[in-house]
């Protein structure tokens, strides 16, 4: 009873310090600006909710797809347990599995590498056109690179040579990304592929370096960056105690070391990005489109904008408009489906007066 009469005030305490407390959060939130509200994320939003049962989905495919590569694939040599492991991994075809496919199976072997460009590959979707682009560019080895690349290059050649949305928003986005190697292998898949819709993001991303350039000699730091020292140590004897001792005579030699050589001091360091990667590509895609050889911009991005203007842009609508003349004449070519004539419904036999069926005994 004691214990009880001790923590009645305590909540009496804490009743009124809520009390106190509440109305000041409900002002603290009314003076909110209204921009500030829109970026907080309501929970009872059903956007937010179908993106919380989606990555819940995709977390546990990528669970199943790891247990999959530790017992069929991954550092596994027995012949017929990765055929039965490349069968498993060839079901998953939905396009939203796309992405747990690219990440969980990135560093794998050829073979698995392959069965999931085919996948893509045979989709003729969008998710598999973004996800073999996504592999052109950041696959970490060349041959993935290049394998993407020509999955990606038969899918073109369906689509009338163009590239299709997904590719060119994987492909614009790494460009436009700052990082010096997914602008590189973008510019490269961009080159090989021919995509030539790219021609005004390259020609905007030879004038920048990726990530704005790496400064050492700036903020608060004091002193030198680093040290590179390259030099010869010699050994000497510094000094010499003798030790004398009945019958006996001992020297105590001090060893000291003489440094001779080179020492550099960096106190200051500048990170710089070569766009030869992406003028390269520029003037071969602006070459092809125009048909007459660009290399003579070199890398000047003023005579690259005035080319854009002058010439690029235009030449970028007239082909937009072929590929559209195109497509309606197709369109119109195809022969339109004529509605299937329904049959007349046959006649039913006429139903002969039913007997009367026994019923319970009236009583």
């Amino acid at each position: 009873m004691r214990a009880r009469s001790r923590m009645l005030p305590a909540l009496a305490l804490l009743a009124g310090l809520s009390a106190l407390v509440t109305p000041r959060i409900a002002v603290a939130q009314a003076d909110v600006p209204e921009f500030i509200r829109g970026l907080a994320k309501d929970p009872n939003d059903p956007r937010l909710r179908a993106w919380k049962e989606q990555r819940k989905r995709e977390l546990a495919l990528q669970k199943e797809l790891r247990k999959l590569r530790a017992m069929h694939l991954g550092s596994k040599n027995h012949a017929p347990t990765r055929e039965a492991g490349l069968e498993k991994l060839s079901a998953y075809r939905e396009p939203w599995m796309f992405a747990s496919l690219l990440e969980v199976f990135a560093e794998e072997r050829a073979d698995v590498r392959d069965t999931v460009i085919r996948t893509l590959r045979e989709s003729k979707s969008d998710a598999g056109d973004r996800g073999l682009m996504w592999w052109a560019i950041m696959h970490p080895e060349e041959k993935g690179r290049q394998a993407a690349m020509e999955s990606l290059a038969s899918r073109m050649q369906e689509n009338d040579g163009r590239a299709t949305g997904g590719m060119l928003s994987v492909a614009g986005l790494a460009i436009a990304s700052g990082s010096g190697r997914a602008m590189d292998n973008a510019a490269v898949a961009g080159g090989q592929l021919g995509i030539v819709e790219l021609l005004p993001l390259l020609v905007q991303a030879q004038g920048g370096t990726p990530g704005g350039g790496g400064a050492g000699g700036g903020g608060r730091r004091r002193g030198p960056l680093g040290y590179i020292a390259i030099a010869n140590q010699q050994a000497f004897v510094s000094d010499l105690e003798p030790q004398v001792a009945t019958g006996a005579v001992a020297f105590d030699p001090t060893i000291d070391y003489l440094t001779t050589g080179t020492l550099l001091v960096i106190n200051d360091a500048v990170v710089t990005w070569s766009p030869r990667f992406v003028n390269a590509a520029a003037t071969k895609l602006a070459s092809d489109l125009t048909g007459r050889d660009l290399s003579a911009l070199g890398t000047d991005q003023r005579a690259w904008q005035a080319w854009l203007e002058a010439e690029g842009k235009p030449a970028l609508a007239k082909r937009q408009a072929e590929f559209a003349a195109k497509a309606a004449a197709r369109a119109e070519q195809a022969p339109t489906p004529q509605p299937t004539p329904k049959a007349d419904p046959e006649p039913k036999p006429a139903e002969s007066p039913k007997e009367p069926q026994p019923g319970p005994s009236e009583r």
